[in-house]
């Protein structure tokens, strides 16, 4: 290396060292934020739990703008502050009872906080083996809360919508439905499933797909299993693929169940995917008084459930689980990954990304 280039390294190094903020710089930082946190409990209770009013957002964040200097911590916060905690809803307001996600636990925003720091990257086991451990076992005792057995597996997700989206891929390849058969493969719902059946489908290309509205049982708006049945036959003798049956545990619309044991009943008669979407109500097992509504839930193919929402925690926080852990490896597993040249591979010659 000549000295050229010796120099232009040192330059580099300069400036990538600005990145490195000294421990006062830290705890100054710290502390200013740690001060708006706290200032944000104490009047928590004083602000609606929804609001329209407040100074023009648009305006604010447009005085913001994004410049080679940056911005002091201060006029950051004082911006969020008049553009995002003044107007919209208070997710942490113990008043607020309307949208499905809350939040407001401390202990996990600080969580949250710590990893961020740290920066461990969970995708490989080699790069992080603590991490991974630490995301496996959470995916195995959610799986143990819906009961499904060894051999399971799973992925923390950003939430319902990426987790549906996996499973789809997953059930897709494992049935196996082939794109020629896409105009022949039916999606069995109910009117108030969660639209992110239909956006799956559509990024997975199967928006051709058919999909039939299955009648719901009077004001519960649960699925009629015996429509179910009658549909399936149908198609079935019209020369068209069941392919994949969905079920709620807690719809969006007004928290009703589907009855899952039934619905399994009939997946497992026709060879139909029964993927089980308990974003919302999934962590509602916990409760002793209605455990029964989940019966059935442990022979579901996948199922998806949102800890944003049922445990509280911050938005991001999504769990996938497939009950045949293997269906989910294949479905997203590659056999030649360059930048992971170095890493031994498994029995198969697989790594797992």
């Amino acid at each position: 290396m000549n000295p050229e280039q010796l120099s232009r390294l040192e330059y580099l190094e300069q400036q990538a060292r600005l990145l490195d903020i000294k421990q006062d710089d830290r705890k100054q930082l710290t502390d200013t934020v740690n001060k708006d946190v706290d200032e944000f409990y104490s009047k928590l209770e004083e602000i609606p739990a929804f609001s329209t009013e407040g100074t023009n957002t648009s305006t604010i964040i447009t005085n913001l703008a994004l410049s080679e200097e940056g911005c002091k911590i201060e006029d950051v916060l004082e911006t969020y502050r008049e553009s995002a905690l003044k107007s919209g809803l208070q997710p942490a307001h113990p008043g607020y009872l309307a949208y499905v996600p809350a939040g407001g636990l401390f202990p996990a925003a600080l969580g949250d906080y710590f990893t961020a720091v740290t920066n461990k990257f969970a995708g490989v086991f080699d790069m992080a083996p603590g991490v991974v451990c630490l995301e496996n076992m959470l995916i195995s005792w959610v799986a143990n809360l819906i009961g499904y057995s060894s051999g399971h597996a799973g992925n923390l997700t950003s939430g319902g919508t990426s987790g549906t989206l996996i499973a789809m891929a997953t059930a897709r390849d494992s049935m196996p439905i082939k794109p020629r058969d896409y105009e022949r493969a039916v999606v069995y719902v109910t009117e108030v499933t969660h639209n992110c059946i239909a956006k799956s489908m559509a990024v997975l290309g199967m928006r051709d797909s058919i999909t039939r509205q299955i009648p719901m049982k009077g004001i519960s708006t649960t699925m009629d299993v015996q429509q179910l049945q009658l549909q399936i036959n149908k198609d079935k003798k019209d020369g068209l693929l069941p392919f994949l049956l969905v079920g709620s545990l807690g719809t969006g619309i007004t928290g009703s169940v589907d009855p899952i044991g039934e619905m399994a009943d009939v997946a497992k008669e026709h060879n139909v995917w029964l993927h089980v979407d308990a974003a919302y109500g999934g962590f509602f097992v916990l409760v002793d008084e209605i455990k029964c509504l989940y019966k059935g839930t442990e022979r579901s193919d996948s199922i998806v459930i949102d800890p944003h929402k049922g445990l509280f925690l911050p938005y991001g926080s999504g769990i996938l689980l497939v009950r045949d852990g293997h269906k989910l490896f294949e479905a997203n597993s590659l056999t030649k990954v360059d930048i992971l040249q170095d890493l031994k591979e498994d029995s198969h010659g697989i790594f797992s990304l």
